[in-house]
């Protein structure tokens, strides 16, 4: 069926129907009697979004070091982790919503938009209403997408659910369709980066087989390599503004991430027996891509003649991933490379479930009973709406409990590996239970009084003949500037001591202010990115019209 009559009514429709899904299948698990199931990462996510929400009000839109995590010794979660669409609940909480209610909509939200993304996306390629709506919905309601959204409180994974599938769109246009939209690859990489780098990285490894199995395309057309490279360049300059702020802390210092190997990654590996046995269980707490895809695999396998190419290199693709995720392989492929980034090799379940969501709408699609193609789409609803009700009762909390809690307060609001601490930095855990003053040697004739720590800056008068360094309780990111407010004393550069803390060395008499200000590199950054954007819009905009030009010039001859 396409949509060609009554498209408005169809619209609606479809719309409603995505609502209607997106809300009922966080019912048991987020809405129901006023609780909410929080997964592994509740602490870090909600300390992330409640913070964003207070610097929102205090008037700062972006910090890179947000000051109120750690014990308001400060933690740039923003220079690792882009906060993105986290704005949206931050946003909603600063208008006055509960942190809860904050939440649980932007969650119905993720629910909605990778539904509306993923259904576009395949209707942009095959043209077919059935096969995006069985798409969106296998995509969606997925085992692995389910466990991240609710389970784990993977956010960040979770918001890159919307954009993978315009990936697979980017790449099938330069493989397979119109080449000369290269752009739509850039810009959903770009997305797909400051949503979730993990995410990022097992999707850069599926391009990296589907071109592979495309290859000869891409010997015989050069022009195809050419728009390969053009989307990498400009994914590269659009990014700009979260790369180069990046790449710049990595340089400046060592974080715990470089000297404390969080985990190995073979633990996180299991037999493809005990996934499968595990996909059809659909238990609450099991980790698999879910019965649905394990029995369209069956089916994509009876029925792969009817696949095109690029389709079947997505199913073989998808196949090696489960392999490669599996005890099959050797745990030291991942625990002895740079894979070992990704942590967990379930991490490959989320392609997985994109290409063989993909493959099982190019069969099923083709089903004409609008009554199969009801049933069809019911049972991943169904099946979540059933796992959701399993989740045990310890992981449950009231909103006003949610509400209540000081979240950025807990030690692992920062993240259970502390990544991006400073390697000589002690435990993140002593830092909520020390006292925050500035030390400094008492017997060099020197003295501080009058400290102030508040939104995030330091302010402390200081008078001494002796040049002293000061540690401020403030962990130590490049960009921290010191600025003599008053007196006429010496104050030096901030720089990392051997406790991974900001010092300062002062002389004189004065007072003096400390606080995180935006790098010449991440300003740079982020002009690149705009000019990035801003000409890539122009020369579109200009080349559609020179396009259309081309074609009324056509007709009319």
């Amino acid at each position: 069926m396409r949509i060609k009559r009554n498209a408005n009514g169809v619209i609606l429709i479809t719309t409603g129907l995505f609502i209607l899904t997106s809300v009922l299948t966080l019912y048991f698990s987020s809405i129901k009697d006023g609780t909410i199931f929080l997964g592994a990462d509740k602490e870090f996510h909600l300390a992330r979004i409640d913070t964003l929400s207070k610097l929102l009000v205090s008037g700062r839109l972006y910090t890179g070091v947000n000051p109120y995590m750690l014990n308001h010794y400060g933690y740039g979660n923003s220079l690792f982790y882009p906060d993105f669409l986290l704005y949206i609940p931050a946003i909603l909480h600063s208008l006055g919503l509960s942190l809860a209610k904050s939440y649980v909509l932007f969650l119905s939200l993720l629910n909605f938009s990778t539904l509306t993304s993923a259904f576009l996306a395949y209707f942009y390629v095959k043209k077919s209403y059935r096969g995006a709506l069985i798409f969106s919905f296998f995509y969606t309601f997925s085992m692995y997408r389910l466990i991240d959204l609710i389970l784990r409180m993977a956010v960040g994974e979770a918001q890159s659910f919307i954009f993978l599938p315009w990936v697979l769109v980017g790449i099938w246009e330069i493989l397979a369709g119109n080449q000369k939209r290269w752009t739509i690859l850039a810009i959903s990489m770009t997305l797909m980066l400051i949503s979730n780098i993990n995410a990022t990285i097992t999707t850069v490894i599926m391009l990296v087989f589907i071109i592979v199995f495309n290859l000869a395309k891409l010997i015989n057309n050069k022009n195809k390599v050419i728009q390969l490279i053009k989307a990498t360049l400009l994914a590269t300059g659009l990014s700009a503004f979260y790369l180069l702020p990046l790449l710049e802390q990595f340089f400046d210092q060592k974080f715990y991430v470089n000297s404390h190997p969080t985990l190995d990654v073979t633990p996180s590996m299991i037999s493809l027996k005990l996934l499968i046995e595990e996909s059809f269980h659909n238990q609450a707490h099991a980790i698999g891509i879910g019965t649905v895809l394990i029995v369209c695999c069956v089916v994509i396998l009876v029925r792969i003649n009817k696949l095109s190419y690029f389709e079947k290199t997505l199913f073989i693709t998808a196949l090696l991933f489960l392999i490669a995720s599996s005890t099959l392989v050797p745990g030291s492929i991942y625990d002895n490379t740079p894979l070992h980034i990704i942590q967990f090799t379930y991490r490959l379940y989320e392609p997985v479930t994109l290409m063989l969501a993909f493959c099982s709408a190019a069969i099923l699609g083709k089903i004409h009973s609008a009554t199969i193609l009801s049933l069809i789409i019911c049972i991943p609803v169904l099946i979540t709406v059933k796992t959701t009700m399993g989740y045990h009762q310890k992981g449950y909390m009231s909103y006003l409990q949610v509400n209540q809690i000081s979240w950025e307060k807990d030690p692992k609001s920062i993240g259970g590996f502390a990544e991006f601490l400073p390697q000589n930095a002690e435990r993140f855990k002593n830092f909520y239970v020390k006292k925050r003053e500035i030390k400094y040697n008492k017997s060099n004739k020197f003295m501080i009084n009058n400290v102030k720590f508040k939104n995030g800056k330091t302010i402390f008068d200081f008078n001494g003949t002796n040049r002293t360094e000061l540690r401020l309780p403030i962990i130590y990111y490049k960009g921290y500037q010191a600025e003599l407010i008053g007196g006429n004393g010496e104050v030096g550069k901030p720089f990392l001591n051997n406790q991974g803390l900001v010092s300062i060395r002062a002389k004189g008499k004065g007072r003096v202010s400390v606080q995180y200000r935006a790098t010449l590199l991440q300003v740079l950054g982020t002009v690149v990115s705009i000019v990035v954007l801003v000409s890539t819009i122009i020369a579109t905009c200009i080349g559609n019209r020179w396009r259309k030009n081309e074609e009324n010039l056509n007709e009319s001859n």
